[in-house]
């Protein structure tokens, strides 16, 4: 994958389900996806060539969580409403350890969590992870899950 190697329980998450859509709000990315626009490794990187023109202009702008790190932001999922979840791949972390990040360039907002990829989608879908990014899904009504394949 683009040179990195993705956490293990995204790649059983995406070997298992395939990319895909929860309750067609939020898009999962998947390795070497037929359809372009959720290739993962066609899309991963386009964030982090964008982001960091934009830090390298206006250097303020980059959070103080990544400040002074050597990293890659990957871009694994997307909602409709423009929030990016991104893994912060730093140099020299396995990807077991890379922190996740939600950003909505409307704003220019961050939320940083240090869950796996796996265990983020789920407290989403519960209900359970504090985010003001993206809203939480209806208490008490089934969570879908539509593949791309």
């Amino acid at each position: 994958m683009i040179g990195l190697d993705a956490p293990a329980d995204y790649k059983e998450l995406i070997d298992t389900f395939g990319a895909g859509a929860f309750n067609n709000y939020m898009q999962i990315l998947g390795l070497g996806e037929r359809i372009q626009a959720f290739n993962l490794t066609e899309n991963a990187l386009y964030w982090d060539e964008y982001l960091k023109e934009e830090w390298e202009d206006l250097p303020e702008s980059m959070p103080d969580q990544l400040q002074g790190r050597t990293f890659t932001v990957v871009n694994w999922a997307t909602t409709e409403d423009g929030t990016q979840l991104f893994w912060i791949a730093e140099s020299g972390k396995p990807s077991s350890q890379w922190r996740i990040a939600f950003y909505n360039d409307a704003g220019d907002r961050w939320e940083f969590h240090q869950q796996t990829t796996v265990e983020v989608l789920t407290a989403l879908t519960r209900g359970e992870l504090p985010t003001s990014l993206i809203p939480a899904f209806p208490p008490g009504e089934p969570v879908s899950y539509t593949q791309y394949r």
